[in-house]
């Protein structure tokens, strides 16, 4: 992963395009829903939108999302995807698995949502990934994050006190 300056403003986002090697590079091999010719990203890391990562297209630098680490939202998301999903990416070792989520701020923290219907499947060992589609209606495409992170949060300091 890359780290990155602060980023301030939208026009930041859209600019934002580090410098980076050929083994930085993720691999979509299908490209992603409605992008089917975006298939190289990078994944950057910035802490001023921590627990949040850009991932974005070297190809088409116009071609960028915000995602999430899905356990910020459901601590036991990583159960409901189905095991063959992470071997068509040759993971060897569960510690190869990245699991991210497409993310929209939106204008007031509670508008705020993350596509669990569609996570990005990531073997970093190899840089290789893919988005599935989970057929299930257990998650939404719109999940609100403020709540679940509100709760979890919440949780978390109550126990370390």
């Amino acid at each position: 992963m890359l780290e990155t300056r602060a980023l301030t403003t939208a026009e930041d986002f859209e600019r934002l395009l580090p410098a980076y090697r050929d083994e930085d590079v993720i691999l979509f091999e299908e490209g992603l829903i409605g992008f089917p010719s975006a298939k190289r990203f990078i994944l950057i890391e910035s802490e001023s939108l921590s627990p949040f990562r850009v991932l974005k297209c070297v190809d088409d630098p116009s071609v960028g999302f915000l995602v999430l680490n899905p356990r910020a939202v459901i601590k036991t998301y990583e159960r409901s995807l189905p095991q063959e999903s992470w071997r068509s990416l040759e993971v060897v070792d569960k510690s190869d698995r990245l699991t991210l989520v497409i993310s929209i701020i939106g204008k007031n923290p509670q508008e705020s949502t993350a596509n669990l219907q569609a996570p990005l499947l990531i073997n970093h060992r190899r840089m290789l990934g893919k988005q599935l589609i989970l057929t299930t209606a257990r998650y939404s495409v719109t999940q609100r994050l403020l709540p679940t992170l509100h709760r979890s949060s919440s949780r978390h300091a109550s126990s370390v006190v």
